[in-house]
C-alpha cells in the first residue's frame, strides 16, 4: 500500500491543496509563455480589470500555470514579436521570457522585460504537463461561467478539479 505522504508528493497538488497561478514577484521572474493570450474582463473589489491570460511554465517551480498578464507585459511582448530578431508565430513560445519587477504586489511596480537569447525547445514533461492542462480558452470559459453563475469574480476555491480557475483571482 502506498503512504499518504507519497500519494500528496505525486499527486502534483501544492501544499494547502489550491491550484496556482503565476504570480510575479519582486526581481527577476522566468517563464515560458506556452499558449495564446486571451483578453478577460472581470470586477475585483468592485474595481473593472482588465488582464491577458495565458499558460506559461515558472521556471522557479517548473510548473504549468496561467499568467493573468497585465497590458504592460503584453506590451513588451509584442515588440519582440514585430522584431525579426525575436519574431515567432506559433506557441509555447522558443525562448524564455525574464520579468525584472521592481516594487511587485502594488500598483507602482515597475516591469522590465527581455527574452532569453537562446532558444529552447520544451521537454517531454513539460509538452505532457503542459497537454494535462487543456486549452487556454476553455480555462478562461470556465472563470467566465463560475463568475457568471455566481455573478461575483470573486472565486470560490475548490480543489478537486485540474486545472481549477475556481481557485484564481485575475490580478496580481
Amino acid at each position: 500500500m502506498q503512504s499518504l505522504r507519497d500519494m500528496l508528493a505525486e499527486s502534483g497538488m501544492p501544499e494547502g491543496g489550491k491550484s496556482e497561478k503565476f504570480t510575479v514577484k519582486e526581481g527577476t521572474n522566468k517563464i515560458r509563455v506556452c499558449s495564446d493570450f486571451i483578453f478577460h474582463e472581470s470586477v475585483y473589489k468592485g474595481t473593472p480589470t482588465k488582464k491577458f491570460i495565458c499558460w506559461v511554465i515558472d521556471r522557479a517551480d517548473k510548473k504549468v500555470k496561467p499568467y493573468f498578464a497585465p497590458y504592460t507585459i503584453v506590451k513588451a511582448l509584442s515588440k519582440y514579436q514585430e522584431d525579426e530578431d525575436y519574431h515567432w508565430v506559433d506557441y509555447p513560445m522558443t525562448r524564455d521570457l525574464i520579468i525584472d519587477a521592481k516594487d511587485a504586489g502594488t500598483k507602482e511596480v515597475d516591469y522590465q522585460c527581455h527574452l532569453s537569447l537562446k532558444e529552447s525547445p520544451l521537454t517531454e514533461v513539460e509538452l505532457a504537463d503542459l497537454e494535462q492542462k487543456g486549452s487556454i480558452e476553455d480555462f478562461v470559459e470556465k472563470i467566465k461561467g463560475k463568475q457568471d453563475k455566481e455573478n461575483t469574480t470573486e472565486p470560490v476555491i475548490d480543489s478537486e478539479d485540474e486545472p481549477n480557475p475556481d481557485d484564481l483571482t485575475p490580478f496580481d
